[in-house]
């Protein structure tokens, strides 16, 4: 499953004074489930990755739950990062302005999932 990932809160990219780069993101993730009889059961291993520029900033692991029939569940993650050698990264984060910046975020939700009734 891919889907857009709402930016819940944005912590500035911190770099390092040995070129590493660390990054951490609060998202808000809403999960709907319309049908009216089969509920979902979301197994742990679900991942979520932010990419900007081809490199992978931070990722997380998604709870493992059950979401009922006709129901919207809301999720907040928090994603972690170090990338150790960043110096081109560091570089065009410094040439951008935050709000063109978060607008180039690529968010990836990979979520295993298995249809259950209750």
């Amino acid at each position: 499953m891919e889907q857009p990932v709402p930016l819940l809160d944005y912590n500035p990219i911190q770099s390092h004074d040995d070129q590493s780069l660390s990054a951490t993101f609060d998202v808000s993730i809403t999960a709907r489930n319309p049908n009216k009889k089969i509920g979902i059961y979301y197994e742990g291993g679900s991942r979520l990755n932010v990419w900007y520029t081809g490199t992978k900033l931070c990722e997380g692991g998604l709870p493992k739950f059950y979401q009922g029939h006709r129901n919207t569940t809301q999720l907040v993650v928090q994603l972690i990062g170090q990338n150790p050698d960043a110096s081109g990264l560091l570089s065009t984060l410094q040439q951008q302005q935050l709000p063109v910046l978060r607008n180039e975020f690529q968010f990836w939700c990979c979520s295993p999932a298995q249809e259950g009734e209750r």
